[in-house]
This record gives C-alpha cells, sequence and structure tokens, in this order.
C-alpha cells in the first residue's frame, strides 16, 4: 500500500461500444489526485474500437478483462433458451 495514501479501493467500469465517452471517462478516472486505487475495466464484447483503445492505455492501476461474448442479465440469470 502507498504510505501516503491510507485508504486503498477499486473503480470498476463495465464498458460496451463505448465510443467518445469512453475516452472522457477513463482520462478522467486516471487523471485523479488521489491514486491508491485499481481501477477494473470489464469490456462487454463491444463492436467499435473500444478493446483497441483500451489496450493503448498504459497505467498499472488498470485491471482490463474482455469478453468475446457479449455479456446479458439474461445470460447472468440463467434464461438464455
Amino acid at each position: 500500500m502507498n504510505s501516503t495514501a491510507p485508504y486503498r479501493f477499486s473503480i470498476i467500469l463495465p464498458v460496451k461500444n463505448g465510443g467518445e465517452y469512453l475516452k472522457e471517462c477513463v482520462n478522467s478516472i486516471l487523471s485523479q489526485t488521489y491514486t491508491s486505487f485499481d481501477f477494473i475495466i470489464l469490456e462487454n464484447a463491444s463492436t467499435d474500437d473500444t478493446l483497441s483503445w483500451l489496450k493503448t492505455v498504459k497505467d498499472t492501476r488498470i485491471k482490463l478483462f474482455s469478453s468475446r461474448e457479449s455479456l446479458s442479465n439474461r445470460r447472468k440469470l440463467g434464461k438464455d433458451s
């Protein structure tokens, strides 16, 4: 743990086809003055350049998880037919 930051927490960002808003969101989070956090990004099978752009962002706080298949509430609830 960072000795100057008494608390560490995680920010979780689920994203699918984030487009222009994703860049603003990620840059805003990474530019915060409090830096003792993990930034977990859950990329949900985007069909735009979301995943390729996220892979270009180099910051050790980012933990990127991507899915090849779209994750939906139906699937999570076991209601796929």
